[in-house]
């Protein structure tokens, strides 16, 4: 019989070799290629081109441009008044009538006192020079003629001054009297204001003052309206209790606007008239850089069956924001087509499957006064997008 560890010698070899041809046969399972992640469903819109601009946003309250109170400068009991609250008037205008019987009586006998003053003056010159008369009587006769004079030039200023005129052309705000009542010198009648065009001041922290200079666009919204304006006036001098500096904005003509009402300013400080943008859903933060992704070989969407394509990711960098929509600047190009719903599920080179994305709602009157706004000189103007 054969020894038992002559058996162990002949069998160890058989069962390597079997081990061997076993993994021969598995070796090409464990080589497959990996299946493919499925598509993702996307919405996808081109980068569209738009004008952006970058905005000092603060609010304050409209106030008429000029605007006083008018006043009687004399004595006396109102008559009438030529105007109502609301109606618009030129300067110079004869607005509210005080009672003038008074002044008239005292008008007429000062030029009729003037007109005796005159005539003995004129006698006396001619005595004189007749030897008829000395030349202190012809001094008091002069002197007397003057004061005549000056007598009648007052009589005549308390007539005008019971006709109270607008100082300048205005709307009248509000009345504080009524016909009949007795003023005197100083006495409020009735408020006026020039509100073509009205003007908004701002208090601008000194640290922006340097992008802001005289005509600069900026825009104001009220209740539901949106407008331009520029800037006016840039004072000289820093407040020192806060830092900030006093703007004056005036609105442009044809505002509906009343003074008083309260609007949001943003003055433009830099303006780019052919921004690329895109909504912001479509960007993905990671850390302190943004990116977004670009579809490429993409098939387009046909009937209710959705395009198709795959996507590559794309670093950029962000600039002027507007609302739902975002400037961005790398390598893109307008009409790229980039995904705006899904990104945050994307890989570089993942396949999607996608639809055309609804273009966020944006601010038309906006977009109109910022085309409008290059029109507004001067202009500070942004360098273009860099690629």
């Amino acid at each position: 019989m054969a020894d038992s560890r002559d058996l162990t010698y002949l069998t160890l070899p058989l069962l390597l070799s079997s081990l061997l041809c076993a993994g021969c046969e598995e070796a090409p399972q464990t080589s497959a290629t990996p299946a493919e992640a499925p598509p993702v469903a996307v919405r996808a819109m081109a980068v569209q081109v738009r004008p952006m601009a970058a905005r000092y946003l603060t609010s304050t309250r409209l106030r008429a441009k000029q605007r006083a109170a008018v006043t009687a400068r004399t004595r006396g009991v109102i008559e009438r008044f030529l105007v109502e609250e609301g109606q618009q008037v030129p300067a110079g205008a004869v607005i509210v009538e005080l009672e003038q019987v008074d002044q008239r009586i005292e008008l007429e006998g000062a030029r009729s006192e003037l007109l005796d003053r005159k005539g003995a003056w004129k006698r006396n010159e001619t005595l004189y020079k007749r030897g008829a008369l000395t030349e202190d009587a012809l001094r008091e006769s002069r002197l007397a003629y003057h004061a005549s004079k000056q007598r009648t030039a007052r009589a005549e200023v308390a007539l005008a001054r019971t006709q109270i005129k607008a100082p300048f052309a205005g709307q009248v705000l509000l009345r504080h009297a009524d016909p009949g009542a007795r003023v005197d010198d100083g006495t409020p009648l009735l408020d006026l204001a020039d509100v073509y065009p009205l003007e908004a001041d701002v208090s601008v922290p000194e640290r922006h003052i340097g992008a802001l200079q005289i005509g600069q666009p900026a825009f104001l919204r009220g209740e539901g309206e949106l407008f331009a304006a520029h800037i006016a006036r840039i004072s000289p001098a820093v407040d020192t209790t806060s830092g900030t500096v006093k703007v004056t904005l005036r609105a442009r003509h044809g505002v509906r606007e009343r003074p008083g009402a309260f609007v949001q300013v943003a003055i433009v400080t830099a303006l780019r008239s052919q921004a690329r943008v895109v909504p912001r859903s479509a960007l993905v933060g990671e850390g302190t850089g943004w990116h977004l992704f670009r579809l490429r070989s993409s098939v387009e969407p046909s009937g209710a069956s959705p395009g198709r394509g795959r996507v590559e990711r794309l670093e950029v960098q962000l600039g002027f924001e507007d609302g739902p929509w975002v400037e961005v600047r790398g390598d893109l190009q307008p009409n790229d087509l980039v995904v705006t719903q899904g990104a945050a599920a994307l890989a570089h080179e993942g396949q999607v499957v996608w639809q055309p994305g609804t273009p966020p709602a944006s601010d038309e009157a906006l977009t109109a006064l910022l085309r409008a706004a290059r029109g507004v000189a001067p202009l500070v103007s942004a360098s273009p997008a860099r690629k």
